[in-house]
């Protein structure tokens, strides 16, 4: 299992912790952090994106109005338009919420958190999938990645 962690570049330390509770779970990670800043964005982006079976969104400090993180964003979606990949939001609880979450992310399952270990452990994700049209999953470790099939044009 490999995802795309997308972030602001201000929640690199997040970011890092992130990562490495994933990665010692048994997921492989990459971001754009991972990059050296003169390489081209977008092409990092789509070779990244392509490969990744989840996009992760994580929403922390610097994410609030930040418009190269809404860029990233789009590319993502756009990069995934057959919408077979799941988006799993998640906050990091004390610099953000709910209420901070994008349009396109208000109907997942966020996991909100102040404990990456923990959360994917799942002693706070809901590890509960709910059968549903258009709705699958997939459990590694204790981190359920839940895709809902978003409808084209959004």
């Amino acid at each position: 299992m490999r995802v795309f962690i997308s972030c602001a570049t201000e929640d690199a330390n997040l970011a890092m912790q992130l990562e490495a509770a994933l990665r010692r779970n048994g997921i492989e990670t990459r971001s754009s952090l991972d990059f050296a800043s003169g390489e081209d964005w977008k092409r990092i982006v789509d070779r990244e994106s392509a490969s990744a079976d989840g996009f992760v969104f994580l929403l922390g400090a610097g994410a609030s109005r930040n418009p190269q993180l809404q860029a990233e964003w789009r590319w993502l979606l756009r990069n995934d338009w057959e919408s077979k990949k799941p988006l799993i939001p998640v906050i990091h609880a004390h610099d953000a919420s709910l209420q901070d979450l994008p349009p396109f992310l208000r109907s997942r399952r966020a996991i909100v958190t102040t404990n990456f270990d923990t959360a994917i452990d799942g002693s706070h994700a809901r590890a509960t999938v709910e059968s549903g049209v258009g709705e699958t999953s997939q459990r590694i470790g204790g981190f359920c990645l839940i895709a809902q099939r978003r409808e084209r044009g959004r």
